[in-house]
């Protein structure tokens, strides 16, 4: 039961990610960052806090890290749930 909920947590938290966060790729393994307001941030820190949350959330079970590049931070996807890690 508990795995269960773990699942659904993991889906839920991916999910958030995916509409709250700017697209930036065709496969959606990089998100831009998004403020409450949904325009783009260079930070996590000023991002949306339900994004903030989800990255915290997915980011020690594998699915996620913040990368950095020269337009500001973004959230790199390294595998999905329900991908084999």
């Amino acid at each position: 039961m508990t795995a269960r909920a773990f699942e659904i947590a993991d889906d839920s938290m991916f999910s958030l990610l995916i509409n709250h966060c700017v697209i930036g790729d065709e496969h959606a393994t990089i998100l831009g960052l998004v403020d409450e307001a949904g325009i783009e941030v260079r930070s996590l820190a000023v991002a949306d806090p339900n994004v903030i949350e989800a990255v915290e959330w997915l980011m020690p079970r594998g699915y996620v890290e913040v990368a950095a590049d020269t337009d500001g931070e973004h959230v790199l996807v390294l595998r999905r749930p329900g991908e084999d890690s």
